[in-house]
């Protein structure tokens, strides 16, 4: 009779199995015919009791592993469905930062097994946050002064004020000034036995282009020669073709002549005095004409299509950076109070100066300074590429070194 029940029951498809007579699925609470199973009421409960045991479906609520996702951003927390995140075998409440670092959190939404970052660049306690970690933009070398920029191009890497910056060269003497073209960087060692050297872009051995200089200072270079002041007793102006050889006066006798610059037909110079002078004199050599006098230690110097620029010393810290026509003429003054500025380099927009430690930059008509790298020991000789600027640094503790950032 028992059979018979059965097959009665399967033929009608009575409650709890498929139209077909087949056992189907079951909520619980639900009526039940034996031999359903049972569908939990809570996600996160298990251990139900079945048709086969009696005729309702009970929700035991017999909890699943903590940390089990439950839902679209939820977890099962000792038997409850919530939205929170399940770490390292730790529940964190919504919005609760990594014990670990300040820059992630707990964002259920995105993740409950793992922490969320916070965006790049969001302030942190010892910087800002980048990919996740709490970092200091102004010396990491993967995330220098912002995240995401690395300082990889060349060699000896670093970061200093948030700029990358690369040693080229190193065991010189006394480094001078410097100048750079498209293959290399230029500069003066101004040792007793002085000499005038180059180094490519990339960095490598050092070549000598000219040596048994007195007092080889400033530094300029153009598509044929490279041109420097030695300011010995003989206060000479000198040239040298780019891959070396037998050196040619351009100009002698001079007070002490310091910087140098070069377009394409004349030198320029400064001659580092109490009353000083702006000088130039045609590239193949004859008399200097004088463009600016009456100058209290000029010190670097640099030229474009239209004006010469070079820093004056001053007196008590009142050092300037000034301008005049290429011909001579007034005098026009960009920027002043900027304590000693010493050398000084020139693109199509701005004025690039070494002085006090830093690096600065103003506009060609004038303006305020920008800083662009500071905390130098003894920033020197500079000069600018198509995307950086180069310096000299002759100060503890990395005497002898050559330096670049982002311009």
């Amino acid at each position: 009779m028992w059979r018979q029940h059965q097959q009665r029951q399967q033929r009608a498809g009575g409650p709890g199995t498929g139209g077909d007579g087949s056992a189907g699925d079951s909520p619980a609470g639900d009526a039940c015919t034996w031999g359903a199973s049972c569908t939990p009421a809570n996600a996160c409960h298990e251990g139900l009791t079945s048709c086969s045991t009696g005729t309702v479906c009970v929700d035991e609520g017999t909890s699943v592993t903590d940390g089990t996702s439950c839902a679209s951003g939820e977890v099962c927390n000792a038997g409850s469905c919530v939205a929170q995140c399940y770490v390292g075998g730790t529940f964190y409440r919504s919005g609760q930062a990594n014990p670990g670092t300040p820059c992630q959190t707990c964002q259920p939404s995105t993740s409950t097994t793992a922490w969320t970052n916070l965006a790049d660049g969001t302030s942190c306690t010892s910087g800002a946050c980048c990919a996740g970690a709490c970092t200091w933009l102004q010396s990491d070398v993967s995330n220098c002064g912002a995240c995401g920029i690395a300082c990889t191009a060349g060699p000896g890497p670093g970061c200093s004020s948030g700029w990358c910056d690369y040693m080229l060269a190193s065991g010189q003497n006394t480094i001078g000034y410097i100048a750079v073209d498209a293959t290399s960087v230029y500069w003066t060692d101004n040792a007793e036995n002085g000499t005038v050297m180059k180094v490519p872009l990339g960095g490598g051995s050092p070549t000598t282009l000219a040596s048994g200089q007195s007092s080889p200072s400033g530094i300029a270079v153009d598509a044929t020669s490279v041109y420097w002041t030695d300011n010995a007793a003989s206060g000479t102006v000198m040239k040298v073709p780019l891959g070396g050889g037998s050196p040619t006066t351009l100009a002698s006798g001079q007070s002490n002549p310091s910087g140098i610059a070069v377009d394409a037909t004349s030198v320029y110079w400064t001659d580092n005095a109490a009353s000083g002078t702006v000088m130039k004199v045609p590239l193949g050599g004859g008399s200097p004409t004088t463009l600016a006098s009456g100058q209290s230690y000029p010190w670097g110097i640099a030229v474009d299509a239209t004006s010469v620029y070079w820093t004056d010393g001053g007196s008590g810290g009142g050092g300037t950076v000034m301008k005049v026509a290429l011909g001579g003429g007034s005098l026009t003054t960009l920027a002043s109070g900027s304590g000693f500025p010493y050398a000084i380099a020139v693109d199509a927009t701005s004025v690039y100066y070494t002085g006090g430690g830093t690096i600065m930059k103003v506009p060609l008509g004038g303006g305020s300074p920008t800083t662009l790298a500071s905390e130098q020991s003894g920033p020197n000789a500079i000069a600018v590429g198509a995307t950086s600027v180069y310096w000299t640094d002759n100060g503890n503790p990395i005497n002898g070194t050559i330096m670049s950032a982002p311009k």
